[in-house]
């Protein structure tokens, strides 16, 4: 069994927390990379394997399916596993993932490549929240959480930015060889994670993470509660808005007549922007607070997504600054809406962060989906940001409702 100690919360951070924070930094700017590395190039990809925009918008959404089928299941034994091994093996299976794309032949070996990301991402996120709140004390969470959380965004404007305006050119435009090289990187951060995980804090009690039981029965004990409910719908709203966004920005760019490496960089704009967020706003948001800011922020996604289906350069600018405020805390206050509402154990953490990202991925799937399906069935994104649009305003007023019910107390 795991010492009772792990759960405890510290009253001051633990030694080594911050070389800890850089691992996981690390790791998660990594499968940003990965996740991220199909979007500048999917007219390239899709012309040499022939697919559609139908079908690349399931392959852009076959790794968060395998997440929602899988995140459960690793919720519950995620600590059985041990934390710090789930982010090895984790990391481990999104280096094998980009490498594998790169040898795709075919729709269906491109789209099981693409599907084994979503093995090693739930392995990630599930288990970096609760090593983030073993290791760090209650006034220190909420900024590091902003911080790994902006590792994604990291490694999706280093892709966006660097892809088409740098590494093609760099390996003779060949995309399987870009593919390759972010393969191999995810590689060294692999072996990066295990020397860290060997050596800080490796003979405390963290090291007892494994050999609990699961409890499945806490998921439903975790539905039953108000708040985790609304917090789930909320979840799978920000997924759809920037799994369908992250993956379309550039190639919207792009049919809007911008060449792939200016696509690229301007595409990467409103992440260099969400990085920022991601950081100071978590850590700046009283808990009282977090509800309206979400608020703010969906109405912010709301009008990015209106002026972003506009073909005015200077409003599409407008559009994609608005974006990077919008998505720069959605994902980490909605996460902290939840972990940090007083409703949630310590003990309950990693399946409570298992059901956030389960209902999230239910959005991650559908986002680059339908994205993809309305922009060919209406010959333009103009439809589908409209959608995007009109569902960040629902959202918005399903913020304001959970503040409703954190005031009630319940």
């Amino acid at each position: 069994m795991t010492d009772a100690r792990e759960f405890s919360s510290p009253d001051t951070g633990r030694p080594g927390r911050w070389i800890l924070l850089a691992g996981i930094w690390t790791v998660n700017l990594s499968f940003g990379l990965v996740m991220f590395s199909l979007a500048p190039l999917v007219a390239e990809v899709s012309a040499d394997l022939g697919l559609g925009l139908t079908a690349m918008g399931t392959v852009l959404g076959a790794w968060p399916l395998v997440y929602l089928l899988v995140a459960l299941p690793l919720g519950a034994y995620v600590d059985r596993i041990g934390l710090r091994r789930c982010v090895l093996i984790g990391i481990a299976l999104v280096s094998l993932s980009a490498l594998l794309r790169a040898f795709a032949e075919s729709y269906l070996s491109m789209y099981l490549a693409v599907s084994l990301l979503g093995l090693g991402v739930p392995l990630v996120s599930i288990a970096t929240p609760k090593l983030v709140n073993y290791w760090f004390a209650p006034s220190e969470r909420g900024a590091a959480t902003g911080l790994y959380m902006s590792g994604p965004s990291v490694g999706a404007m280093l892709c966006l930015g660097l892809t088409q305006w740098w590494v093609m050119p760099l390996v003779d435009h060949q995309w399987r060889r870009v593919l390759i090289l972010y393969g191999l990187f995810c590689a060294l951060v692999t072996g990066a994670w295990w020397l860290i995980s060997r050596t800080v804090g490796a003979r405390g009690p963290a090291d007892r993470e494994a050999g609990r039981v699961a409890d499945w029965g806490l998921y439903l004990r975790l539905l039953a509660r108000p708040i985790a409910r609304k917090v789930l719908v909320l979840a799978t709203g920000v997924f759809l808005f920037m799994h369908g966004l992250n993956n379309w920005v550039p190639e919207m760019l792009r049919l809007a007549g911008l060449d792939p490496a200016q696509a690229g960089l301007l595409a990467a704009l409103p992440i260099a922007i969400t990085i920022v967020g991601a950081i100071l706003v978590p850590r700046f948001i009283p808990a009282g607070g977090r509800a309206r800011a979400l608020a703010g922020l969906f109405a912010c996604g709301a009008v990015a997504a209106l002026l972003l289906s506009t073909s005015a350069l200077s409003a599409v600018l407008a559009g994609l600054v608005l974006l990077g405020i919008a998505r720069s805390a959605l994902w980490p206050l909605t996460l902290l809406c939840l972990t940090e509402s007083g409703q949630v154990e310590p003990s309950e953490l990693a399946p409570a962060g298992a059901l956030f990202f389960t209902f999230g991925e239910v959005g991650g799937v559908a986002g680059p989906v339908l994205m993809g399906a309305m922009a060919q069935l209406t010959g333009g994104f103009q439809w589908p940001m409209f959608t995007l649009a009109l569902m960040c305003v629902g959202l918005a007023l399903l913020s304001l409702s959970l503040e409703r019910l954190q005031r009630a107390g319940r």
